[in-house]
């Protein structure tokens, strides 16, 4: 019963003009970050997403998981040319540039 709401809140399929729908989410993840071992919080979640077809995971991490594990390796600026029908996007590979790099304090280096 427990697991079934569970499901059910994270898999919401919820209108940006609902986000209050979002609050039960926000509060039964914040209880799960709250948990850890004797060893180290708990870093993150992760969990599928309806809106993908259950192909797809959504992770949340906590703030302090994600300066501390989060190393860019690359950056790509890319520009949508328009919506597809299946949840995707098409791209304009003309348009897309690719950074030289990534400096340590986050700058990222342009061609």
């Amino acid at each position: 019963m427990i697991d079934a709401f569970i499901t059910n809140e994270f898999l919401q399929d919820v209108n940006e003009s609902q986000s209050d729908q979002y609050k039960t989410t926000i509060a039964i993840a914040e209880l799960l970050f709250s948990f850890g071992t004797e060893l180290r919080p708990i870093d993150g979640l992760a969990y599928p997403t309806i809106v993908g077809t259950w192909t797809h995971a959504n992770i949340a991490l906590s703030p302090d998981a994600f300066y501390r594990l989060y190393k860019p390796i690359s950056c790509q600026r890319i520009k949508v040319t328009r919506l597809l029908p299946n949840l995707g996007f098409s791209l304009d590979p003309r348009l897309g540039l690719m950074a030289t790099g990534i400096k340590s304090n986050g700058d990222i280096g342009g061609p």
